[in-house]
């Protein structure tokens, strides 16, 4: 008989809530005490098709948290950009480069490959 799941509806609610927050899921590992693996495979288990209900939930309540921090340090950007705007886009440049990273031009060829 396979042990039963960690996930409860206590470890959503507090796991979401930490992420809110701090915006990082390691955080939220660390301050719920879930195992770092339990989370990805829970994570990869979603990803495959694999998971089981509680783990969909757990992964959608997840995804839901992210975007609200993330939304959240947007938007305190936009109402502070004239007086302290540096520290949330130095948060934001690094938790989400692709978006708010630096552009960085592509490397030249090198001129020994003509």
């Amino acid at each position: 008989m396979a042990r039963p799941s960690k996930i409860t509806e206590r470890l959503i609610t507090n796991f979401c809530s930490s992420l809110f927050v701090t915006g990082s899921i390691e955080t939220a590992i660390a301050d719920t005490g879930i195992g770092r693996e339990s989370y990805f495979r829970w994570k990869r288990r979603v990803v495959q098709g694999t998971a089981t209900k509680l783990e969909r939930q757990f992964m959608e309540a997840v995804d839901r948290a992210a975007g609200e921090s993330k939304q959240l340090l947007e938007s305190k950007m936009s109402k502070r950009y004239r007086k302290s705007w540096r520290s949330i886009a130095w948060w934001l440049e690094r938790k989400y480069p692709n978006e708010y990273g630096k552009r960085r031009p592509p490397p030249l060829p090198d001129p020994d490959d003509f």
